[in-house]
């Protein structure tokens, strides 16, 4: 099944960019509502790190995805966009 995959870091550091300081779960948890809204038969994951915390917030969608960078919780109707595509449903 396909999915969504955000990542929810949270570094020890606080001076280290982190998706979650900037508001990973929040996303995860906005996407798992559109989604349901959309009727898309995709689920969300959280995940500890994707490895890309520069470009955070970041998500992924997989399998075989590309990663969504610079995720704003406010503002992801360009990341819904492309969710949908990926779903197949655009």
């Amino acid at each position: 099944m396909k999915k969504i995959i955000v990542c929810i870091n949270l570094r020890a550091n606080p001076a280290q960019p982190s998706c979650a300081a900037r508001g990973g779960e929040i996303i995860a948890e906005r996407l798992e509502q559109k989604i349901l809204q959309a009727g898309l038969k995709l689920t969300v994951e959280r995940f500890p790190c994707l490895g890309r915390c520069a470009l955070g917030p970041n998500a992924r969608m997989a399998p075989a995805g590309k990663f969504l960078c610079e995720l704003d919780p406010e503002h992801l109707e360009t990341a819904m966009t492309e969710i949908m595509a990926f779903a197949g449903q655009a």
